[in-house]
């Protein structure tokens, strides 16, 4: 009971984390409150939970900023997406190294450079952001959108980062916990390295 008691306490830290993420990226657009913040983030969690893949996610997020900024929004929700995405694939690589001799050693060498070549892609995408959104408004169906002096500090993206590290941590401990109050048994490192190839499947 108590192991419970502390994974369902840390899920408003866990979600408090990401509600801070969103309104530090989105400030530079719109400033919003963090209540305001809060809002945004569950509502798009729960549109997102009604659609395929939680596409849906950004578009109950930008029902909260101005109709002229949400075009901006949107984009900005794939960005923080990103940096908690390539976090994902990091401990995800890092736990199939841990059960890499139980894995047939083609569908493991696949796998890993596939991992890579996505976490490379997303990297070089995230820190050149300003030229994926230029290249993307050649097309006609973006041309309608107005993405006018969208950009993103690297500085901002190096601490989107480092809470999307935090923020890792602690849904991954959540897991840990329930893993224990359900008697799952197995070595520390076993249990950690399943959760993380858990994660990463379910993000890639």
């Amino acid at each position: 009971i108590l192991i419970l008691i502390i994974t369902f306490l840390l899920l408003f830290l866990n979600w408090a984390i990401e509600v801070f993420k969103w309104k530090m990226i989105t400030a530079p657009i719109e400033k919003i409150s963090f209540s305001k913040a809060w809002q945004s983030v569950w509502t798009g969690v729960c549109i997102g939970n009604l659609t395929p893949g939680r596409v849906g996610e950004f578009a109950g997020r930008i029902l909260f900023f101005s109709p002229h900024n949400r075009a901006k929004i949107a984009a900005t929700h794939f960005v923080c997406g990103i940096t908690q995405l390539v976090i994902t694939i990091i401990a995800g690589c890092a736990g199939l190294l841990i059960f890499s001799s139980s894995f047939n050693f083609g569908f493991f060498i696949t796998t890993i450079i596939g991992e890579i070549i996505l976490l490379v892609v997303l990297f070089a995408a995230l820190f050149n952001i300003d030229k994926v959104i230029s290249a993307l408004t050649r097309f006609s169906f973006f041309k309608k959108f107005n993405f006018n002096g969208l950009s993103y500090k690297r500085s901002l993206l190096v601490k989107l980062l480092f809470l999307s590290v935090i923020r890792y941590m602690i849904f991954s401990l959540q897991f840990y916990l329930l893993l224990r109050a359900c008697g799952i048994q197995g070595s520390f490192l076993n249990r950690a390295g399943s959760i993380t190839i858990m994660y990463l499947l379910l993000s890639t």
